[in-house]
């Protein structure tokens, strides 16, 4: 079995961007919209990152005008060819003062497999100190050979021709002079061009390395305007989800792609994010409007603000993890192929044991009664691990189906609560609803939440005790709370409950693979409740879930 590949996350892939030592931008349209900027690019330019990102060059650097740069972008974008320099001027404004730099650049297109311009990459080198250094170099030549020639012009001034003969002896020591400095000159313009061209070979290395970054990552862009709501798609999420490239994406057209089980998820997401803030990340199917193709995709959002702090759009990244996911969905179906198996032997077993337990029970042999019994409960456990495996990988596969009808809830909690009294005789359980309701929703997957949380209730309070359940209904929502007084749950692990295979420490005695929790908000989120816990480490805890009456 293949191991899945440890794709980066997005501020991973971010974060190793911006330490790029080579500045580096990504520009958008004719009028060169900043996508993109790593701290070096930011640190020639003199701006912060929340003041350049999408806005045009123009915009954010508005002392570029009436300077060649802005068309130079226009031309890269409008007709696909690129343009570099050396030693190029360019005037910068730095906290507030207008400077000349200069700089080896590079203005090259990126372009998709149809030959269309789908952003430029701008790599630029700050190469100002060396154009000084050069200039005062030969500055100096220069006025040395003029402060020579000066004195050997007074000299044959007030000399006679002995003078003459001097001269001629000083302008031969100054052939051998400027001979000594036009050699050290070739000397340092060959260590110049040296560490040129090794710059330029870490500036192809880098844009190499970025490219390959991103075509592996199987990524593209989406963004949100927060006012306007207007959605925008890059070309390789239209490819994707099979739409047309020279179109705009509409909401209608994406939603058909996203498998119909995922829109409320879809929705739900992009609602947090651009009314509470919320970061979005989240993974779906989705099928190809052209070819039919399913794959699986990763999509990661969070809101952006302008230079006032006001939200301006919510945008992320769409990413390709069809082979990940196969991946994860064939080791599910593994698990669950095994953990059916093991259920036919246990079945067995558990036949056996009752049936010699009922002999044990007439020849009266307490010893083997005993036995038995405690053999019978380790069965019970076993069956419950390896359901809650089966279960985990039909949930992950998509096959733990949700079945809804009406039932009477307090009838259900009733039964549960009487298997669970029938098993403990330490603790003492209560129950309360304030009112008849009938439900809609999945009976035998609402009995198995109830189950667990009491089973939970019962383990984390050995000492025995009490568990209170509780219903009530408010407005169109029902909220029940399982309450014990045991040992309680510490803050940190709060909110690491509900996830898969989590167990916390310290509690290594009791048994259990961390599955129970998982699988009941994953049920409970399929109703489109909501789960969560309120626990003291002392005092108990308490566990909660919601369900939608109607």
């Amino acid at each position: 079995m293949q191991l899945s590949i440890p794709y980066l996350t997005t501020e991973q892939i971010i974060d190793v961007f911006n330490v790029t030592p080579t500045a580096t931008a990504i520009h958008v349209g004719e009028d060169a919209f900043i996508q993109i900027a790593n701290d070096a690019m930011l640190s020639i330019w003199g701006k912060s990152r929340d003041a350049v990102i999408n806005r045009s060059l123009e915009d954010a650097l508005p002392e570029l005008k009436g300077q060649p740069f802005i068309d130079m972008f226009k031309r890269v974008w409008n007709e696909g060819i690129t343009f570099s320099g050396s030693d190029t001027p360019a005037d910068l404004k730095i906290d507030g003062i207008l400077k000349t730099f200069y700089f080896d650049f590079e203005y090259r297109p990126i372009k998709n497999t149809e030959g269309k311009t789908i952003c430029i990459l701008h790599t630029a080198v700050d190469v100002t100190d060396r154009v000084v250094n050069k200039e005062k170099l030969k500055d100096a030549a220069e006025k040395e050979l003029a402060l020579r020639r000066e004195q050997g012009l007074n000299e044959e001034l007030a000399a006679t021709n002995e003078e003459l003969a001097a001269s001629n002896e000083q302008l031969m020591i100054m052939n051998e002079e400027l001979a000594y400095a036009r050699e050290n000159l070739s000397l340092l313009n060959n260590e110049l061009e040296s560490r040129v061209a090794e710059r330029v070979k870490e500036l192809s290395d880098s844009e190499e390395r970025l490219l390959q970054a991103i075509d592996t990552a199987k990524m593209g862009t989406w963004r949100i305007e927060a006012e306007t709501l207007h959605l925008s798609v890059s070309d390789f999420v239209k490819e994707l989800l099979g739409l047309p490239l020279d179109k705009e994406a509409e909401v209608k057209q994406i939603l058909e792609a996203i498998h119909p089980d995922y829109h409320g998820t879809v929705l739900k997401a992009i609602e947090k994010g651009l009314q509470n803030h919320e970061p979005s990340d989240i993974e779906y199917p989705i099928r190809n409007l052209k070819t039919g193709a399913v794959k699986w995709v990763k999509a990661t959002g969070r809101i952006f603000t302008d230079h006032e702090d006001k939200p301006s759009e919510y945008s992320g990244l769409f990413m390709d993890i069809t082979e990940r996911k196969l991946e994860e969905l064939r080791k599910n179906d593994f698990i669950g192929m095994v953990s059916h198996e093991l259920k036919t032997p246990l079945t067995a077993l558990n036949g056996f044991v009752q049936v010699l337990q009922h002999k044990a029970d007439k020849s009266e042999d307490s010893f083997s009664t005993s036995a038995l019994g405690k053999a019978y409960n380790q069965i019970k456990k076993m069956t419950g691990m390896i359901n809650g495996f089966l279960n985990v990988s039909r949930l992950e596969s998509g096959k733990l189906q949700i079945e809804k009808k009406n039932f009477d809830l307090e009838t259900l909690f009733a039964e549960i609560v009487e298997d669970a009294g029938m098993l403990q005789s330490s603790h003492k359980i209560h129950f309360h609803i304030d009112k008849q309701v009938q439900l809609h929703a999945d009976r035998d997957k609402i009995g198995n939440v109830l189950s667990n949380l009491i089973n939970n209730a019962i383990k984390y309070s050995p000492g025995g005790g009490n568990i209170d359940i509780n219903c009530t209904s408010v407005n169109d929502q029902l909220v029940c709370r399982v309450k014990d007084y045991g040992i309680g749950i510490r803050a940190e692990d709060q909110e690491k409950l509900f996830d898969r295979y989590y167990r916390v420490e310290g509690n290594d005695t009791i048994s259990g693979f961390g599955i129970g929790l998982y699988l009941c908000a994953e049920i409970i989120r399929g109703h489109r409740g909501n789960i969560w816990v309120d626990s003291e480490p002392g005092k108990g805890s308490s566990f909660y879930f919601s369900l939608p009456i109607d």
